[in-house]
């Protein structure tokens, strides 16, 4: 009897749990790169000095690509 009321409870907290997830909004799609990435700039050399080599190169990459997809002006 104890297991037949514990597996009437878990299905009900189960089937309960996966009807709520199913009304769950779902997650936007097709949002354009370009409405939220932006190039990064330095304000100075200082700040670049300080950035290390792989940071630098990870930025330059990014703001390549950005440039690339965007249409932006070449920095």
């Amino acid at each position: 009897m104890f297991r037949i009321r514990r597996l009437a409870w878990t299905t009900l907290l189960l089937a309960t749990s996966l009807s709520v997830t199913g009304c769950a909004v779902p997650a936007r799609v097709g949002v354009d790169y370009c409405e939220h990435a932006r190039p990064v700039y330095f304000d100075d050399v200082s700040q670049v000095d300080a950035t290390p080599a792989p940071v630098r190169r990870q930025i330059r990459d990014g703001n390549a690509l950005w440039h690339k997809l965007c249409g932006g002006p070449p920095s």
